[in-house]
Order: C-alpha cells, then sequence, then structure tokens
C-alpha cells in the first residue's frame, strides 16, 4: 500500500515536471488512483479469501473431532452392554449358586432335627 502511495506520487511528481499538459497529468493520476484501487482490492480479496479457507478449516476439523467422538461413543455403548449382558450372566450363576447352598442347609437342617427328634424319642 505504501509502495502505490509511493508510485503514485513519484507518478505525479514527474508528471508534473515534464511540462506535461494538464490532461497528461489529470491521466497519469488517473491511473495511479485505478492501479492504487486495483490494489486494495486484490489486497482485500486475498484477506477474504484467506480467511474463508481458515474457516473452512476449522469446520472440517470441528467436523472430524465430532465423528471421533461419535464413534468413541458408540464404542463405548457397546462395551458397556457386553460388560452388563456378561455381569448379569454372573449374577444368575451366583444367584442359583446361593439359592441351591440355602436348600441343601434346609435339608441338613430338617435332617438334623429328625435325628435329633429320633434320638430324644430313644
Amino acid at each position: 500500500m505504501k509502495k502505490l502511495l509511493i508510485v503514485l506520487a513519484l507518478g505525479t511528481f514527474v508528471a508534473c515536471n515534464n511540462g506535461s499538459t494538464t490532461e497528461e497529468t489529470a491521466d497519469s493520476s488517473m491511473d495511479a488512483q485505478k492501479d492504487m484501487i486495483d490494489s486494495s482490492a486484490d489486497a482485500a480479496k486475498a484477506t477474504i479469501d484467506s480467511s474463508a479457507s481458515v474457516e473452512k478449516s476449522m469446520v472440517d476439523s470441528s467436523n472430524k473431532v465430532g465423528n471421533t467422538m461419535a464413534g468413541s461413543a458408540a464404542n463405548m455403548s457397546d462395551t458397556l452392554y457386553k460388560a452388563g449382558k456378561e455381569s448379569a450372566k454372573k449374577g444368575k450363576s451366583v444367584q442359583k449358586a446361593i439359592s441351591d447352598s440355602i436348600s441343601k442347609l434346609g435339608k441338613d437342617v430338617k435332617s438334623a432335627v429328625k435325628e435329633i427328634k429320633k434320638a430324644a424319642k430313644e
């Protein structure tokens, strides 16, 4: 931007010192202003393109992170489901073992009571 202003100033200075006509000086000034406007527009376009590119990269990155998190959540859910199922199976086994032990203990107690009553009668 500074270079353009310097070029514009030099162009105007040279045009004025060459003994050129007012029309030539005006044309030279207009050309320099047009160049400066074009340069400013190009710089603004480059800035906008750069910003858009950065924003697109951020969106893409965010989408990748979201997809990764969704995949991890699905895997974790599946693992927890399988662990819960396995735990339920083990729980049923333990419950059956306890029930069987209580039944056996009950039979043993009844048998012991019968023997005590039989011994008391003798």
